[in-house]
């Protein structure tokens, strides 16, 4: 394999890595994870990681003036905090790429259905001019970048959307800080209500999962359009038992 590999969605399902590989795992969900190293930025900064990711490994050499200009111009300090993502984590990646050891790097297919999804691939563009980087979704020309969005906070508890086929009730899995902040009990049906009105309350088992952690929990669904940002900020309910 390549010294450095970069996969965003699930085509790193398909890659060969060999036991010297040092996996880096980009991902809102905060879960641990056997083999790999995680970075747990916040919901809704995707735009500020890729910027990130691209200011401290592409190879100024190989990048154009405009796309040099860009990457001065980013407030690191900024766009850390407002990722939670420490600048000792981005010098532990830099460091091992600079190694020239064999290094994964792992983003969700989530970045592409971000509201900044064309300046997301128009940076990430960049990135591609010094390692490989593989893609479900096609890269933009980085010629019409824009400048970095301002990162919004978001509070409360957050559902990751997913799919699961033949369910028969929804069902949501988080960690006990989730469980603390929602004010609810493992192995408890619980009322799902959304911030986003487009989407309806629904009725949900809900189960604490020790290995994560946070406030951002998988909510399975038998159906989920995945074309759409799976991240939804929710309030919960507990419901009466008949």
């Amino acid at each position: 394999m390549d010294k450095v590999e970069i996969f965003i969605g699930k085509c790193y399902e398909e890659g060969l890595f060999t036991p010297q590989s040092e996996i880096f795992f980009f991902h809102p969900l905060n879960q641990s994870l056997k083999g790999a190293t995680q970075i747990a930025y916040e919901v809704g900064s995707e735009e500020g990681i890729v910027a990130l990711l691209c200011s401290y490994l592409s190879q100024k050499e190989k990048i154009n003036d405009k796309e040099k200009a860009f990457l001065e111009s980013l407030d690191i300090g900024y766009l850390s905090s407002e990722c939670n993502v420490a600048e000792e984590e981005l010098e532990k990646i830099q460091k091992a790429v600079l190694k020239a050891k064999e290094v994964v790097i792992i983003a969700g297919l989530d970045l592409v259905y971000h509201q900044r999804s064309k300046n997301i691939q128009k940076i990430l563009g960049i990135l591609q001019k010094s390692y490989p980087l593989k893609s479900d979704f096609a890269l933009l020309d980085s010629s019409c970048l824009e400048e970095i969005d301002e990162i919004g906070e978001v509070n409360g508890i957050i559902a990751y959307l997913q799919t699961k086929k033949n369910l028969k009730t929804p069902l949501l899995e988080a960690s006990k800080q989730f469980a603390l902040v929602g004010k609810i009990c493992d192995n408890s049906q619980v009322e799902v209500n959304f911030l986003d009105k487009s989407l309806l309350p629904l009725k949900a088992d809900f189960r604490l999962c020790d290995n994560f952690k946070g406030n951002v929990g998988i909510l399975w669904l038998p159906n989920f359009d995945e074309k759409t940002f799976c991240y939804k900020q929710i309030t919960l309910k507990k419901c009466e038992v008949a």
